[in-house]
């Protein structure tokens, strides 16, 4: 049966034959709510065979995983933007952890994604991931979804900030949001889409960019989650964003739309299988859209 956690794996799923960063690292030990740097070791130095010179600008991401969504193995994706773009050339990247991400003392990891913003782009690149570190001085405690391990979507569109507004939208109907009907879903993602920064469409657009009323996978049950999925592939292909550039090249945290991108092969991205698919073709037909 369709679930939140499979609607948000979808687009993070399938193997992706591109490599990423040399190397990203954090310390061991980090504190919410306090900087901490990002340090990204690129290939820029190679000259033309370069592997990230043929990309503009990296997107990060926070990665959770509650200690009961080992259900599904070796996963680990994206969670909600920490910062929606910086310059490729950038090596270190001050970054502050909001303290309602989830509980203290848990562990994480922090996520890249490279893409440009050329009018004709180059797939976006797989997702690096850091090495597990530890988070103190947050605040928040697991959701009774996040120990189903289920999870808010599209983390392009959720900035960290709002992560735990939209855990809570999930855990104040769990399960019948989870396992429900379209009616059911559709109350819980408008309260994650009404959270603070939340860039999802709305409820009307999904409907009318998604499937129909009532249309189902074979097999899947959930009229809802048919429905976003098909909504946020189709609007990734026809929107975009103008970000705002900071004076150090860091962009605020305004979404900007682009390819959410696939898994690499390192064991660290989970494949979902679905009744259809129509999201394969979605996601190898996808550019960056970013202006």
């Amino acid at each position: 049966m369709r679930s939140f956690k499979t609607i948000a794996l979808l687009l993070t799923s399938c193997a992706h034959l591109s490599t990423t960063f040399r190397e990203i690292s954090i310390p061991s030990i980090v504190n919410a709510n306090q900087t901490v740097q990002l340090t990204v070791t690129n290939d820029l130095s190679s000259g033309p065979g370069s592997y990230d010179g043929q990309f503009t600008t990296f997107r990060i991401y926070l990665a959770i995983v509650a200690p009961t969504s080992s259900n599904i193995p070796n996963t680990v994706q994206p969670s909600c933007y920490l910062v929606n773009g910086t310059s490729i050339t950038t090596s270190i990247v001050n970054l502050t952890i909001p303290t309602t991400v989830g509980p203290d003392g848990m562990s994480y990891h922090i996520g890249t994604l490279e893409y440009s913003t050329h009018p004709t782009p180059p797939p976006p690149s797989s997702y690096s991931y850091t090495s597990i570190f530890t988070l103190y001085n947050t605040t928040s405690s697991w959701s009774s979804a996040d120990l189903n391990g289920d999870y808010p979507p599209f983390p392009d569109l959720l900035p960290c900030t709002s992560y735990d507004c939209a855990r809570q939208c999930l855990s104040s109907s769990f399960p019948q949001d989870i396992n429900g009907t379209e009616a059911a879903f559709k109350g819980t993602y408008e309260c994650m889409a009404a959270c603070p920064g939340v860039t999802y469409p709305s409820w009307e657009e999904v409907q009318k960019e998604g499937a129909g009323p009532g249309e189902t996978l074979a097999g899947d049950g959930n009229e809802g989650g048919q429905t976003v999925e098909v909504a946020y592939a189709s609007l990734l292909r026809s929107v975009s964003a103008m970000p705002t550039v900071t004076a150090n090249g860091t962009r605020n945290a305004t979404m900007t739309v682009t390819p959410t991108a696939l898994a690499t092969g390192k064991g660290e991205g989970a494949v979902v299988r679905v009744g259809r698919g129509w999201w394969v073709a979605a996601l190898s037909g996808l550019v960056a859209l970013v202006r």
